[in-house]
């Protein structure tokens, strides 16, 4: 569901499954030749989120923490992350959504409320709140 949530376009995926299907039925392929495949459908690479689920046992992690004082949203991708992972996160705050990419570097958003993720929004992640950390 991941890549789905990412190409935000559900005709463009079930299309790329419906090709896969068809162009490699009775055959054996490579993940590369399959993650290929629908690269080249969607028009971009998608082999970071293909690698990051295949590849390791854990899913991303977005490391996040909000200054209510500030009324700022400080967040990274954490481990297993060791690059920059192409994955565009829904954030909402209050009746505003807003679309971030993290990067394995704290970034900065200035947001009224106090955030909120709903996952099914951009696929499978783990979210760990540094507030909460810091309460213990």
């Amino acid at each position: 569901h991941t890549v789905r949530r990412q190409l935000n376009n559900d005709p463009l995926f079930f299309d790329m499954l419906r090709s896969a299907l068809a162009e490699f039925q009775k055959m054996n392929i490579s993940s590369d030749e399959l993650i290929g495949f629908f690269s080249k459908k969607a028009g971009r690479d998608l082999s970071p989120l293909f690698n990051m689920y295949l590849n390791f046992a854990e899913p991303p992690v977005l490391e996040y923490a909000y200054d209510s004082i500030q009324s700022e949203l400080s967040y990274k991708w954490a481990s297993p992350l060791k690059d920059d992972y192409p994955l565009k996160v829904v954030v909402r705050s209050g009746e505003e959504k807003v679309k971030i990419q993290p990067t394995t570097t704290f970034q900065k958003l200035s947001l009224k409320e106090k955030p909120m993720f709903k996952i099914s929004d951009f696929g499978y992640i783990l979210l760990k709140d540094n507030n909460a950390e810091k309460k213990k």
